[in-house]
């Protein structure tokens, strides 16, 4: 792991602060369970989680993403990070159903929030 990712404060997260009991991030073996279950992550999928996860609540832009994540600098036309967050929703079922969301914010990157989930329905915080 780059000394600019742990400095980015994801290394050492080991459960994600608003859903302790749904996610459970296992940093030594660099992978990630929901609900007891693990969830298969290729090593980019888990360090994209593990960052989003460590900062729940704020904004990362794409260009952060690109330079932590994949290791390019610069103001690059990618389509990349939207495809490897879009997959991290599905695996990670992101989608509210067990307290938080990745949301996608427009032309700027994006956003995990926590939400309540009551009777089935996903109601946002």
């Amino acid at each position: 792991m780059s000394a600019l990712g742990r400095r980015s404060g994801y290394a050492t997260l080991r459960s994600a602060p608003a859903c302790p009991d749904t996610f459970t991030l296992h940093t030594e073996e660099h992978y990630i369970s929901v609900a007891g279950q693990a969830v298969d992550l290729t090593e980019r999928e888990y360090r994209l989680a593990a960052l989003f996860f460590s900062k729940i609540g704020e904004l990362i832009i794409r260009a952060h993403l690109l330079e932590l994540i994949w290791g390019i600098k610069g103001d690059v036309s990618t389509r990349t990070v939207d495809t490897h967050v879009s997959r991290l929703r599905r695996k990670l079922e992101l989608d509210g159903r067990h307290g938080l969301r990745l949301r996608s914010v427009y032309q700027s990157g994006y956003r995990m929030e926590t939400c309540q989930v009551t009777h089935g329905e996903q109601i946002a915080r």
